[in-house]
């Protein structure tokens, strides 16, 4: 099962951004699942194979590890394979440079989440976010990655409706990890859901 172990951070912008070189952008959509919008899981028992499929008044199908798939049915999904995408576990598309990917993410528990992520090719990630989220849950943000010690941290300055807010995120390997917290880290908001992605779409930081 994939596990996602990250503490977020605010920071100390006046220390942090001589810091901040050579950034990439990130688009992402989350994709919400109401009406004849829809992700399933379609798994082929007999041949160990297994897909996500996104319907529309189009659909996309991607394939996946099938044990994966039985992990996901079992975690995140409904008695009949669906994956309803709330405030729990989300759907994201993201492009990232010229990368494009696909995430399930369940719901958190303090600095834990389960997570399960694709490679996708770039256009098909780009397909999702025009097709299949509205504008609503379109995230935008440039992202700098720092290197300390054996740890990156990731630091995310926003765009559009959330400009000015900017988190720093690193991942850990356990929850317990020691590491060294840098002096441009200021308040812990790991466990302040309206600093997540999923619901800085809902409640922007501008609007706070």
């Amino acid at each position: 099962m994939g596990k996602e172990i990250e503490r977020k951070f605010l920071v100390h912008e006046d220390i942090l951004k001589p810091l901040l070189v050579q950034g990439y952008a990130i688009k992402q959509g989350y994709v919400e699942t109401s009406g004849d919008m829809k992700v399933k899981l379609d798994i082929d028992d007999d041949n160990e194979i297994a897909w996500i499929k996104i319907e529309g008044k189009e659909f996309k199908i991607f394939k996946i590890p099938y044990k994966e798939a039985l992990e996901i049915s079992e975690l995140l999904a409904t008695d009949d394979n669906e994956i309803i995408a709330n405030t729990k576990t989300v759907v994201r598309a993201r492009i990232k440079g010229d990368e494009g990917f696909l995430t399930i993410k369940g719901e958190n528990e303090g600095a834990v989440r389960t997570e399960f992520e694709y490679d996708i090719q770039a256009d098909d990630a780009i397909d999702i976010i025009e097709n299949y989220c509205t504008e609503d849950n379109i995230i935008e943000k440039v992202r700098y990655e720092i290197k300390k010690s054996i740890h990156i941290w990731e630091v995310d300055v926003f765009t559009g409706l959330n400009e000015g807010l900017i988190v720093a995120e690193i991942e850990l390997k356990s929850e317990n990890e020691i590491f060294e917290k840098e002096d441009w880290v200021t308040i812990e908001v790991t466990d302040d859901n309206k600093y997540y992605n999923s619901n800085l779409m809902k409640n922007p930081y501008t609007k706070w």
